[in-house]
């Protein structure tokens, strides 16, 4: 199922992109709207990414079934709301690459950045109404409440974001804590809202929609692990990034753990280093110390199994498109080990 689940959701990129910028060229290509805002927000949708959110929702609306029109419309709001976060993250973190490119904030300055990152929301907002002709009453509520939720609890995960740089005891919990919010709640919620446009129950959508916030986990808990283990040209930013701004991660907090019950003060004199590659160096030696590689391996696995046991419970209690099933479950591994 391999080959064939690569070549549907390539498709479904494909699709899904037609759609985006067929969208986007009427805020571009007339002489009604400033320039100034819609080049920014162009600029950030056209710099690549997986598309994973649209691809989610799309996916599950087809798993039920029922591909209504609406779905493009409501993935579209999913890809702007992502990367509203992704522009505001950002500025927020003084980045200046994203996707191996000048960030948006880099390319056209903080204002621009700022502007255009609120008029992405404002758009997902408005993208969403018209994602919801043609569907009852019922559902529109569902959908809705859906997305206003996932909007605030991402939210919610930036602030505890910035929270956990200030702290010295947060601990694997929190962490694990934030990046549901931030991270897992938006892939789950798209699972949801797709579903729930396809025709699924409320019960089956939420089964997907725990399945979400399982492969979500597994999903950062790689990001983690290729920020240190991983390559430039794979993760699209420089190696050891996490490490050289002491950033709160499943590895750095897993090595602080293991080395105060040691009492060990290497993590901690390493971590004052002065130089980003020997802090690097330094602190991914004490990673290796410690075996965290094939430990977060073995969490990422944990999350992804369990992910898959959810969405096999969808299969065995509800009637689906076993073919739309079986080719979210092979994107799920391919996820969790990055492949995709």
């Amino acid at each position: 199922m391999t080959n064939d689940s690569k070549q549907y959701f390539s498709d479904l990129v494909a699709q899904f992109e037609e759609f985006l910028f067929s969208e986007l060229k009427h805020f571009l290509h007339t002489g009604n709207h400033p320039e100034e805002l819609y080049e920014p927000m162009y600029y950030a949708l056209s710099q690549g990414g997986k598309r994973l959110r649209p691809c989610f929702a799309v996916a599950a609306s087809r798993i039920f079934g029922k591909e209504m029109q609406c779905i493009w419309f409501t993935a579209t709001a999913l890809e702007l709301f992502h990367n509203f976060t992704l522009i505001h993250d950002d500025v927020m973190d003084h980045s200046d690459m994203r996707h191996g490119a000048p960030s948006v904030v880099a390319k056209y300055g903080l204002s621009a950045a700022i502007l255009s990152g609120d008029a992405m929301f404002a758009l997902a907002f408005h993208l969403l109404t018209e994602a919801q002709k043609g569907l009852s009453s019922e559902v529109k509520s569902e959908v809705t409440q859906a997305f206003s939720q996932m909007s605030v609890a991402i939210m919610e995960g930036q602030q505890y974001d910035i929270n956990f740089q200030s702290r010295s005891d947060t601990s694997l919990s929190d962490y694990i804590h934030m990046i549901r919010l931030k991270t897992a709640e938006l892939l789950a919620t798209a699972l949801k809202m797709g579903a729930l446009i396809g025709g699924a129950t409320p019960q089956a959508a939420d089964l997907l929609y725990q399945s979400g916030i399982q492969i979500g986990l597994a999903f950062q808990l790689r990001d983690d692990h290729l920020d240190v283990y991983g390559s430039t040209d794979v993760f699209g930013k420089p190696i050891g990034g996490d490490i050289a701004e002491n950033k709160q991660t499943w590895l750095l907090l897993s090595a602080k753990e293991k080395s105060a019950a040691l009492s060990d003060k290497a993590l901690e004199k390493a971590l004052t280093c002065n130089n980003r590659e020997e802090k690097i160096e330094r602190v991914k030696a004490i990673y290796d110390q410690f075996h965290l590689a094939d430990e977060i391996d073995a969490e990422i696995a944990t999350y992804t199994h369990q992910a898959l046991l959810l969405l096999g419970e969808v299969e065995r209690i509800f009637p689906v498109d076993k073919e739309a099933l079986a080719a979210l479950k092979d994107l799920y591994n391919r996820l969790a080990s990055r492949a995709f």
